[in-house]
């Protein structure tokens, strides 16, 4: 046996995934064609030690432990406790030292704990202290793999370069499979990258944190539905024609991620400067330019982006709203920072196009008049020019914190009125996985115990049929209770939750604000009965699937709902009251083909049982019989329209047999992004909204 310290490998594993290579053996598979200097000495099971290996050892075992070099320190920091234990082992069909070159050819297989590289060639130049390993490079650890033609590495100048470089890059367990963490922090699901082939392939929803205290259908009360985090890209696939090893960093002049399990991607980012570097003992991957490209045919520049931003992944937004801004506006993100190394901090600035325009604003009262006055026509300064949301979230123990402010003017006169804010504590438990509670985990049932403080000032309550509503001052704290379970032919969810808070906001009947205590018990319950499912639908997507990234659950299911709320206030007022719903969704079309291939039909009555009043607006429970209509139809190719209405079916409504609250979508879809815009009729409200899509598989797929 070979008993060579080849500790330079250790550089290549860890610049590219981290991993330390101590106590490396060779391996003979055959002994013919030995060359040069060396001599053998026959051990045990054919193994083979090279001559004046201890000098060697020592000198290849200072080189690196002289580096300056961040990556390789870190790694021999973490490994000081166990670092001469940790065994790999190098087999080939040849080696032999030639000169001052150690060479070790033919089918090369480097194994190490949780990983390994194969190659044609590797060559260690004691002289030139450096290494090559050339031809065929293929290198897997956990979820992480990478595949190159060649790579050098020096010594003594401590740089070096890989060249035409495809790899996976798996987010959520590069911390399980290299040792340590990105900036941002990822929770960990580990799947094994054991195959060429794409499989397994998982389209990954986004996660929601918040509570639900819902009465009316579709009505959520205040602050409670929030989605805290853009979750990010789980899988990245990349290339690149060369990456350059510069002290104790990687650098690639133009680098290519895509989110698409296949070739030809439909997504992907132009990365120009790209870098990975060790930042307090994080690594970062930032790419200086930046830009998306869909489908090969359009472009455009999103600037400097971190490649692990739990951020959407395009900066840029367009949308109107008539109400707050005066109209059209755009928007662009800015880059995200952390405060204290744990909060993430986002600051969005608006450019208000139409109030600019316009040169006056009617989206504010008069300056010392109540908030429930009419809105006036002002003139506007600069500053009115510019909108911005300030938004800060991180865990403070074993609670989550987030913090939103909205400034719909930088006009510091304005700023009472253009002012927005909503603070929030949450904390959820899962009772199936907290044995000390004595719940038991079973299979496709979830039960979560919920905790949520909030504070709020001038925030918008969504009334799905009867408009918009808001909340000047509040702050309460709700506990909840959802359950969740599937069976063969049925879903059901059921939420118990109790509110309490003091609330300052406009009288129902009156243009006057009133400050109130207020307790809530509500319970819901609903369930989707399938009636009809199409058989043999393939489990999971495949190339063909251009414009979905799932496959369509293609059925016809029965969706009921009864939900039931006691409101008590201060002044000894209370509502009551029981909500009905009822109605099918019938789901055809694979949205696969090119014209009118998929079909979403939802269509809900709703009818209310209510006793007494509510003191405010923004809560008092709508008694309005009605049916709500949900369609999306695919119109041609990725186009997708999508409407939302309500049916009025009050005979003493103003509006009834009208179509009312209507919103109008289009949408562009495909498998690994999705354009949309929609348009909301009651408050001429419309925006543009980009996302790619998050998959998980197994396998390693090729390159791009």
């Amino acid at each position: 046996m070979h008993n060579i310290n080849l500790k330079f490998l250790s550089l290549f594993f860890y610049l590219l995934f981290g991993s330390p290579l101590f106590n490396i053996f060779v391996n003979a598979r055959t002994i013919s064609d030995i060359k040069g200097e060396a001599t053998f000495n026959s051990t045990r099971n054919n193994q083979f030690r090279l001559n004046k290996n201890q000098s060697l050892k020592i000198l290849l075992k200072n080189n690196l432990l002289n580096l300056d070099n961040k990556l390789v320190n870190l790694v021999l920091e973490n490994t000081e406790s166990n670092k001469e234990g940790i065994g790999v082992e190098i087999v080939s069909e040849k080696q032999y030292e030639l000169g001052n070159r150690f060479y070790a050819e033919g089918n090369v297989e480097v194994f190490l704990n949780n990983g390994k590289l194969k190659a044609d060639l590797l060559i260690y130049d004691k002289e030139q202290n450096n290494i090559i390993i050339d031809g065929n490079i293929f290198y897997f650890k956990g979820n992480q793999y990478l595949e190159a033609s060649y790579f050098k590495y020096s010594f003594n100048e401590d740089k070096g370069y890989i060249k035409n470089v495809y790899g996976v890059l798996d987010l959520f367990t590069f911390n399980e499979d290299i040792g340590f963490d990105f900036e941002d922090q990822i929770k960990v699901e580990n799947n094994d990258l054991d195959s060429d082939e794409i499989s397994d392939l998982k389209y990954l929803n986004r996660s929601n944190i918040g509570f639900e205290n819902t009465f009316e259908n579709e009505n959520k009360f205040n602050i409670t539905d929030l989605n805290f985090e853009v979750p990010q890209i789980k899988k990245w696939r990349f290339k690149s024609d060369q990456i350059k090893i510069d002290n104790d960093a990687l650098y690639s002049d133009e680098i290519f991620f895509t989110n698409d399990p296949f070739n030809k991607p439909q997504f992907f980012l132009k990365s120009k400067k790209f870098s990975a570097k060790i930042v307090k003992d994080k690594l970062r991957l930032i790419s200086k330019n930046t830009r998306i490209n869909l489908d090969n045919k359009f472009s455009f520049p999103i600037g400097r982006r971190s490649i692990v931003d739990k951020d959407s992944i395009s900066r840029w937004t367009i949308g109107a709203d008539y109400e707050d801004k005066d109209g059209f506006y755009i928007s662009r993100a800015l880059n995200n920072r952390k405060l204290f190394s744990r909060y993430d901090l986002k600051i969005t600035p608006y450019l208000l196009i139409q109030r600019a325009l316009k040169g006056n604003t009617n989206s504010f009262v008069e300056n010392d008049s109540s908030i429930l006055s009419n809105k006036v026509t002002q003139d506007i300064s600069f500053a009115d020019f510019f909108a911005i949301n300030t938004s800060l979230n991180g865990p403070i123990k074993s609670w989550n914190f987030f913090l939103n402010l909205d400034l719909d003017s930088l006009n510091f006169d304005k700023f009472s009125n253009a002012s927005r804010g909503l603070i929030t504590f949450n904390k959820s438990i899962d009772l199936n996985a907290n044995k000390t509670l004595g719940f038991k985990d079973e299979k496709n049932f979830t039960n979560n115990l919920n905790f949520q403080f909030y504070g709020a000032y001038r925030q918008k309550i969504t009334r799905s049929f009867t408009g918009d509503e808001e909340i000047y001052f509040g702050k309460g704290f709700t506990l909840s209770n959802n359950k969740s379970w599937i069976s063969e032919k049925s879903k059901s969810n059921l939420s118990i939750n109790y509110d309490i808070g003091e609330f300052e906001a406009k009288e129902k009947n009156i243009n006057n604000l009133k400050t109130l205590f207020r307790n809530v018990f509500t319970a819901s319950y609903e369930n989707q009965l399938s009636l009809w499912n199409k058989k043999n639908l393939d489990p999971q997507i495949d190339i063909s699937y251009k414009y979905s990234p799932k496959v369509i659950k293609q059925g016809l299911s029965w969706i009921s709902s009864i939900k039931s709320g006691f409101y008590f206030y201060g002044d000894d007022s209370q509502q009551k009251g029981v909500s009905f719903s009822s109605g099918p969704k019938l789901i055809l079309g694979s949205f696969k083909n090119k014209t009118l291939d998929y079909t979403n039909l939802y269509i809900s009555a709703n009818y209310i049982f209510k006793d007494g009043e509510s003191p405010f607006a923004f809560d008092d429970i709508d008694k309005t019989t009605k049916i709500k209509f949900n369609l999306e139809q695919q119109i041609l190719g990725p186009l997708l329209f999508s409407f939302e209405s309500f049916l009025n079916l009050d005979s003493n409504s103003n509006d009834y047999a009208k179509f009312t609250q209507n919103i109008y979508g289009l949408d562009i879809k495909r498998r690994a992004y999705s354009i949309g815009a929609f348009y909301k009729e009651s408050t001429k409200a419309f925006g543009i909204q980009f996302n790619i899509n998050n998959f998980n598989f197994l396998g390693r797929g090729s390159k791009f």
